[in-house]
């Protein structure tokens, strides 16, 4: 296991904020997603545990293709930690998204955005063990048919509830052979799915699959609103996208930037920030300067030669992570007027 460095301006947020923020963990930044860590909120523990039947969790060993994604504070909880006013986030990544569709994110950088606009029926946290988000709880009926039991405060950025229909169209297309996603090999082990209720989706595999709850978190498991996908069609949506997640979708200015806006009203609770946005930064150098000029609050793979650089520079520093594979870099606790008062802010 490596540990990726990331670089993060000082003095605006604790280590442990940063990393649940930017979802550093596993993979690092690829695997969770990195706006849903800047601005995500961890959902709320349900009040009962997820029922398993038999005993065996959910998740079993971790199936190690699915990613954790590690939802960031509310914004209540960073002012009483004495944050300051950041309102809105600047990321720099190494390059521009292709798609928000999730079913044909082809890219690191499109995995760390889409998983903002949109939830999942279960999430990864820090400790990678599985969560509840959509679903409240997951029960295993028989060899074969998974249950899911789902929230019923969840609704969709333009205020349609999120339902089983919804998990059903959303997973049934990423599967689909005649959609062509990238991902449906995902759920290949699912047979058919069936709604008794709105509230209620079970998964009817073709053989004992142990992890299919663990899979439903990563990409491909992204629940869409299949009334507004249908009226708008595929190539609509994933420039158009909408969810259900902490953020939602502003605006896509191709190799400029992109932008979202908090969701204040998410089931969650409200997030950190008012909004975040993601610069693609191809150039090294360039993303670098960006971040110790203040114009950035976070960047994304640092080169290890540039490490000592940004955490001499008084302005910046490198958070690492348990990784599969990368490095990420932020400002000291110097800095923090600076950078409060700068455009800089993670």
């Amino acid at each position: 296991m490596t540990r990726r460095p990331h670089s993060v301006r000082e003095g605006l947020l604790t280590r442990r904020q940063v990393l649940r923020l930017v979802g550093l963990t596993g993979a690092g930044l690829g695997v969770a997603p990195l706006l849903a860590a800047c601005g995500a909120v961890a959902p709320p523990a349900p009040t009962t545990a997820p029922v398993v039947k038999p005993t065996a969790a959910p998740a079993a060993a971790g199936a190690p293709t699915a990613p954790p994604s590690a939802p960031a504070p509310t914004a209540a909880a960073a002012s009483a930690a004495g944050q300051p006013p950041v309102k809105e986030l600047v990321i720099g990544l190494p390059g521009d998204l292709s798609t928000f569709d999730p079913g044909f994110a082809s890219q690191t950088v499109d995995y760390t955005m889409v998983n903002n606009p949109f939830d999942t029926l279960t999430y990864r946290a820090a400790d990678l063990k599985l969560n509840p988000r959509l679903a409240t709880e997951w029960t295993l009926v028989n060899d074969t048919t998974w249950q899911f039991k789902l929230r019923r405060d969840a609704k969709f950025h333009n205020g349609a509830p999120v339902t089983a229909g919804d998990v059903k169209f959303s997973i049934e297309r990423t599967s689909d052979p005649a959609e062509k996603t990238l991902v449906a090999v995902t759920y290949a082990t699912v047979d058919h799915i069936e709604t008794p209720d709105d509230y209620t989706v079970s998964f009817v595999t073709k053989k004992p699959d142990p992890l299919l709850p663990a899979r439903l978190a990563i990409l491909g498991g992204q629940v869409l609103p299949a009334d507004y996908f249908k009226q708008v069609k595929a190539d609509t949506f994933k420039v158009k996208p909408i969810g259900s997640g902490p953020y939602k979708f502003v605006e896509w200015i191709k190799d400029d930037h992109t932008t979202f806006a908090r969701v204040d009203d998410y089931w969650g609770g409200k997030a950190l920030f008012e909004s975040v946005r993601v610069k693609p930064l191809p150039e090294v150098a360039s993303r670098i300067a960006t971040l110790l000029a203040g114009d950035a609050h976070i960047i994304r793979s640092v080169p290890p030669d540039q490490v000592e650089k940004i955490n001499n520079s008084g302005r910046a520093r490198i958070v690492a992570t348990p990784s599969r594979a990368s490095t990420l870099s932020w400002p000291t606790p110097r800095c923090r007027r600076s950078t409060t008062s700068s455009s800089s802010r993670r």
